[in-house]
């Protein structure tokens, strides 16, 4: 059942048109909240929701940067690239996507430098089928990205107000700190992500390219999916 959902939002993002104007169409991060008395626990519980969803997206796409860097014949990069998943992994789970921002940088601009020969690259059979699993993570990266923005758009200023109404409640110091850690993690969605999109609209397009000169057909994608590595982020679900 999780393959064949996961499989049709891949085929919504890649050919059922999610273009990537409609990111810009995206709502303004901290926009004011109107609402009053809100729930502080459910606020911190979709606050860490939308961080794992931010977070999974980070790591699916640094898989990605890897993969590509290999079949480019990149190893150092792709080996270093892997070696900063594994210190973000260790880090506070609202700081796991900061810390990736130089990696991923470095790791865009090499593969950019690389593109036109990546896109007329003649593949082997093991790096068309690892174009097809990145082709999969990617679209998947680029809705939870976009379900991110969006959603953060709304709660980020609803938990600064509860911020504010649990800051002058004596009792309520274990709720403040919980709150402030959520508001930190949003606010580092609303900061990172414009970027994290931008990366995520040069891979698919030179992907689309890859997998043209390479014939790998859609089918390949969904069959690629059982394969997939999009939820190596684990550590990412433990919470604010």
């Amino acid at each position: 059942m999780m393959k064949r959902a996961f499989t049709v939002c891949m085929l919504v993002v890649l050919f059922a048109g999610l273009s990537f104007a409609q990111f810009g169409k995206l709502p303004s991060i901290g926009k004011k909240s109107g609402g009053a008395g809100v729930d502080a626990d459910s606020l911190i519980s979709q606050a860490n929701a939308i961080n794992t969803d931010f977070v999974l997206a980070t790591y699916a796409l640094a898989d990605s940067y890897a993969i590509m860097l290999d079949i480019a014949d990149k190893k150092e990069s792709a080996a270093k690239l892997r070696d900063a998943v594994v210190h973000a992994k260790a880090e506070p789970v609202d700081k796991q996507a900061k810390f990736l921002v130089t990696p991923l940088d470095e790791a865009q601009r090499e593969i950019d430098i690389e593109a036109a020969t990546l896109e007329s690259k003649k593949l082997g059979d093991k790096d068309k089928l690892d174009i097809a699993r990145i082709s999969f993570n990617v679209a998947v990266a680029a809705l939870k990205d976009k379900s991110a923005i969006e959603k953060t758009a709304g709660l980020l200023p609803k938990t600064q107000d509860a911020i504010r109404q649990v800051g002058s409640d004596p009792m309520g110091a274990t709720k403040l700190t919980k709150l402030q850690g959520a508001a930190t993690a949003l606010t580092g969605v609303s900061s990172l992500a414009p970027t994290q999109v931008k990366a995520l609209t040069g891979m698919m397009g030179t992907l689309s390219k890859m997998r043209k000169t390479n014939s790998v057909s859609d089918e390949k994608i969904a069959n690629a999916t059982a394969t997939s590595s999009f939820d190596n982020g684990e550590d990412a679900k433990k919470g604010i």
